[in-house]
């Protein structure tokens, strides 16, 4: 995507505040890929590492059997068509018994979505439900993030996914509200929550992918309000559209429509 592309898209979609500190952002990484800066410790993987499988477009893992031992039976492509997701982009490595997911940027905008992700991270190193970043390769814009064998909230999954319903509705809207709120006193708005990067495992509710996410500093910071709103207004979203059953629907929706998270 052509920078003037990217400035048009971002001040056609979401809040103002959130155009404006992409915005700054985009030029504010630029810089930071032009003098080389380094975020953090992180250093590229060593050379040991090597690849071990990819995932496809209903995020199956594909591996030598060797390695199946890693990955939960769900988790597996066992049998059907399948499209192999983001090629020479999303992979899985090994170091020793690690497994790793490498996120490979591309495109004009790499160094920007690159700085963006690896800097969200690296503010959300010691927050539980992110995943831990590992390795960043600055030469290749490529991080190295831990794998985690868990269940997913996409809706592109069919019965492999996570179904809310009224059992489990509150316990886990608690667990992403916690999750926010940890995120948020670090400055770091998730402002593009999906099903897609939602996730459950061992217990824990988890977000991933940030290469769209916003940061600020402490001067920003204080206008962001609405910024976090709108991320807690997204999380309900996300979360009425993984229930099933009907009527347990209905009533959320018209719960969410009263209290203005959503609009009729």
């Amino acid at each position: 995507m052509k920078p003037s592309e990217y400035i048009r898209k971002t001040f056609r979609r979401g809040i103002f505040l959130g155009k404006f500190i992409k915005l700054l952002h985009l030029f504010q990484h630029t810089f930071y890929f032009i003098v080389k800066k380094k975020i953090g410790s992180y250093t590229p993987p060593p050379e040991e590492i090597r690849e071990i499988g990819v995932f496809d477009t209903k995020r199956r893992v594909h591996t030598d059997q060797e390695n199946d031992k890693y990955f939960s039976e769900g988790n597996l492509y066992k049998e059907g068509s399948y499209t192999i997701m983001k090629p020479g982009i999303i992979a899985l490595f090994k170091l020793n018994e690690r497994i790793m997911v490498r996120k490979k940027f591309s495109g004009n905008q790499k160094y920007n979505k690159f700085y963006n992700e690896l800097i969200c991270l690296h503010r959300l190193s010691r927050v539980d439900g992110v995943p831990k970043l590992i390795f960043a390769d600055y030469s290749t814009c490529s991080l190295y993030i831990e794998y985690l064998d868990g269940s997913s909230f996409s809706r592109g999954l069919g019965k492999r996914r996570i179904v809310i319903d009224s059992e489990n509705y509150n316990q886990i809207k608690e667990g992403y509200s916690i999750l926010l709120r940890e995120m948020h006193a670090r400055n770091v708005m998730m402002y593009d929550m999906r099903d897609e990067n939602m996730m459950i495992y061992d217990s824990l509710c988890y977000l991933f992918d940030f290469a769209d996410s916003i940061y600020t500093g402490v001067i920003l910071s204080l206008f962001t309000i609405k910024l976090k709103q709108a991320d807690f207004k997204m999380l309900e979203r996300e979360l009425l559209l993984s229930v099933e059953n009907e009527k347990f629907q209905q009533r959320l929706s018209e719960q969410m429509i009263g209290n203005g998270s959503l609009s009729t």
